[in-house]
Order: structure tokens, then sequence, then C-alpha cells
């Protein structure tokens, strides 16, 4: 009976060590083209929520540059990417980052 008891303690502590996030993985993300991008969205691939806009404010300049972290997403390298510019085009891909963390916006 005491190592039936012990067990179930054992089982009921493992079940409540919350899983421990992995490393961020970084993107380092190049805008290419001549427009300013206005909103950038990157979640991890089939992910529900796309997440806070990833653009600083007045937006990402015509070749211009910026890491995006995306918290415990080092082993889950493939991402959706979605983004818009001032001109109103918008992009969307998914990409996959397991051998580059570079991407490039060129416009077309």
């Amino acid at each position: 009976m005491r190592l039936a008891v012990v067990f179930a303690v054992l089982a009921a502590s493992f079940a409540a060590v919350p899983t421990l996030a992995g490393p961020p993985l970084r993107i380092n993300f190049q805008n290419g083209s001549s427009a300013t991008i206005t909103k950038l969205y990157v979640r991890i691939s089939g992910a529900k929520d796309w997440g806070t806009n990833r653009v600083p404010r007045g937006g990402l300049a015509p070749h211009g540059r910026q890491w995006v972290l995306l918290e415990d997403g080092a082993d889950k390298c493939v991402t959706d990417l979605a983004l818009t510019t001032d001109t109103g085009k918008t992009f969307g891909r998914q990409v996959n980052f397991c051998q580059s963390p570079n991407f490039t916006y060129h416009g077309d």
C-alpha cells in the first residue's frame, strides 16, 4: 500500500512539472524591397495565433533589417510568415529556417 502511495505521489509531481521551453528561433529578416513594411507576423507553422506585429513603430524601411525572435522556436524552425507594405501589398509564405536563419523580402 505504501509503495502505491509513493508511486501516486511521484506520478502527480511529474505531471505538475511544466515543460521547459526551448531556446528561441532567431530570424535575420531583411527588407530588400523599395517599400516600407508596416506589418510582419511570424509564427511556428500551424499555430493558430499570429501574435504581435514584429515591425517597429514607423515600419521597416526599404533595405532595413531586424532580428525576429520566436520563443521556444529553435527546434520548430518551419514557420508561417505574413507581411504588409505601405503600398498595400501583402505577402505570405511558409518558410523553413532549419538550414539558415536569414530571410530577405524582395517585394515581387
